[in-house]
């Protein structure tokens, strides 16, 4: 992590900075190397990060990210490496870590590759049916202030 943003993370863990000084700063995907063979990419406070990890299989993504920020995340995993995601592990059925899964669909589809495995826990898809049967009432809450 550079130093500035090592220093914006500083001030944001101490309540000095605000969260979307923090998105700014990450906007368009930005990539923490771990290992060589290990990223985090961050694009926004309020979304999940995703973690990607190069393997013999190819990628495995921990999350995805959400259908705001996968084009981005995507965009900076590519930059790093362009092996076929051969799979995703969901940390939990949260919108912002699994709803960019249909980009990797598009992708694999467009190169004539294999779609990639999803990992999830069982209850995830119950999640994802709740999402869509709430989607006009989710719409209502958040409208409320």
């Amino acid at each position: 992590m550079a130093a500035d943003m090592k220093r914006l993370f500083k001030r944001l863990w101490h309540g000095d900075a605000a969260m979307e000084e923090w998105t700014a700063a990450v906007a368009g995907g930005a990539v923490d190397t771990v290992t060589d063979d290990v990223i985090v990419v961050s694009s926004h406070y309020a979304f999940g990060n995703v973690t990607a990890i190069r393997t013999a299989e190819g990628l495995v993504l921990l999350d995805i990210g959400s259908r705001e920020t996968a084009e981005q995340t995507l965009a900076a995993i590519r930059r790093w490496d362009d092996s076929p995601v051969h799979a995703v592990i969901y940390t939990h059925g949260h919108i912002d870590h699994t709803w960019g899964a249909r980009l990797l669909d598009r992708e694999a589809d467009a190169k004539g590759i294999r779609r990639t495995r999803i990992v999830a826990h069982r209850n995830v898809l119950w999640r994802f049916k709740r999402y869509d049967d709430s989607h006009g009432l989710n719409t209502v809450v958040m409208g409320r202030s």
